[in-house]
């Protein structure tokens, strides 16, 4: 029975009591009263009893239309909540078929089950996709419709009516268009009072957009294998720069000729050893500059070392990742200054360590976007008092400068005579710009 006509049966209950209950009293109080005040004020029976009959068609006449005033209320207020209720079931029914509307002009899959699992219901696009017209589908399940699927979609049903919510599941179904992948979004079936009475489901086709994903997937891993195997390339192609310079300088008699082409091969090892540490770690465009500097320092420092019982080398590396032009950068400045060390800091066997590190500038955990200090120092003889004219002149030096720049920071220098040189540059670390690859 609907709410509002129960609330009309009930109301109009309590009025018709509360009329009973009026009446009641009123007759009662008048009887009582009226024969008293006849009793008091006249001796003469026979006009007593005129005065009796008189005085009961006037209550007749009052109590009745005191009735008719009454019942012609609750008449008015019945008719009025008829009224109303008529209203509401007419909007409800126009809500209904505007329902029924957009339900049938639905691209997604709509439907209805008991809490057995039969279906109750579905829309035009449920039977397309399904081939069966929708009236031959009432109290079919999912043993019948999807015969491989049916243990798959019952578990989730059950996990809707168990967790008493709407959840959201991917669900790939044999239908008539073949295999497919839907979006369905499930949830508990509930009546006026909240009694769950069966689920309700809505599936959105994506199938196109998983094919899709796939394809982008998979276009990715080949894009990614092509850039390993062009960094693998890159390396061995600059590795065999290398040895042709390292033979030209085996052949060449001339001593700064050979000095020159070593120079060119220590430059070209710390680009090559970038390009091998990306091809090694899997990634693109972003390295571990603590990393990769480390063994490059290693490489360099090995490569040209002259009295190895003499000279150390020492290594406090932070960590922080940035791309490929920072390391290039980080990298060749790091390879000119150990050369520099070793070269001008220990002559005539002295000994000593070369420190090369790369700490965060503040004391605050770093970041990417954090200020870093790359370091190279020594306790060599220091720099000689001519280094300023020198420096003009040295291409080595010059490079320093320019990776300076290039690195975006600032290059300091500072040394004392036989308490060795110390270079700095302060930088900020930049995250990895986003790989453009063509299609």
């Amino acid at each position: 029975m609907p709410t509002r006509l129960k609330k009309s049966i009930e109301y109009s209950a309590s009025a018709a009591k509360r009329i009973i209950g009026v009446y009641a009293a009123f007759a009662g109080f008048w009887i009582l009263v009226s024969d008293k005040l006849v009793s008091g004020w006249f001796s003469d029976p026979l006009l007593i009893s005129r005065i009796s009959l008189a005085k009961g068609w006037l209550f007749v006449v009052v109590t009745a239309l005191l009735l008719y005033g009454l019942i012609r209320r609750m008449q008015q207020q019945a008719q009025a909540l008829c009224e109303r209720e008529m209203t509401v079931q007419k909007d409800r029914a126009t809500v209904r078929q505007l329902l029924d509307k957009i339900a049938e002009s639905s691209s997604d899959t709509i439907y209805a089950k008991d809490l057995q699992g039969h279906y109750l219901l579905f829309n035009q696009e449920m039977a397309r996709v399904l081939g069966i017209p929708s009236e031959q589908t009432q109290g079919m399940d999912d043993n019948a419709l999807f015969p491989d699927q049916a243990e798959m979609i019952r578990a989730n049903d059950l996990r809707v009516m168990a967790e008493d919510r709407p959840i959201t599941y991917e669900e790939t179904v044999t239908t008539a268009l073949g295999e497919r992948t839907f979006l369905s979004t499930k949830g508990p079936l509930r009546e006026a009072d909240g009694t769950v009475t069966g689920l309700f489901g809505i599936s959105r086709d994506i199938t196109e957009r998983k094919q899709h994903e796939q394809m982008l997937q998979q276009s990715l891993k080949d894009k990614h294998a092509l850039l390993m195997e062009v960094h693998h390339r890159v390396k061995n192609n600059l590795q065999l720069i290398v040895s042709l310079l390292r033979m030209e300088a085996g052949r060449s008699t001339v001593a700064d000729t050979r000095a020159v082409l070593g120079s060119m091969q220590g430059r070209i090892r710390s680009m090559a050893l970038l390009h091998e540490s990306l091809y090694r770690s899997g990634t693109v465009a972003s390295v571990d500059l603590g990393v990769y500097l480390g063994q490059l320092a290693k490489q360099a420092f090995h490569a040209q070392l002259v009295l190895p019982d003499k000279v150390q080398l020492q290594l406090v590396m932070g960590s922080v990742v940035v791309g490929m032009d920072q390391a290039i950068c980080a990298g060749l400045l790091v390879n000119e200054l150990i050369s520099n060390a070793l070269k001008h800091g220990f002559p005539n066997g002295r000994g000593g360590d070369v420190v090369v590190e790369l700490q965060a500038a503040d004391p605050a955990p770093p970041t990417a976007k954090d200020q870093w200090r790359l370091c190279v120092r020594d306790n060599g003889v220091g720099l000689p008092a001519d280094f300023a004219s020198r420096r003009l002149h040295s291409l080595g030096l010059q490079l320093v400068d320019d990776l300076s720049r290039q690195l975006g920071g600032k290059l300091s220098i500072t040394s004392q005579p036989s308490a060795g040189t110390h270079f700095a540059v302060v930088f900020t670390a930049l995250e990895p710009a986003p790989l453009v690859v063509p299609a």
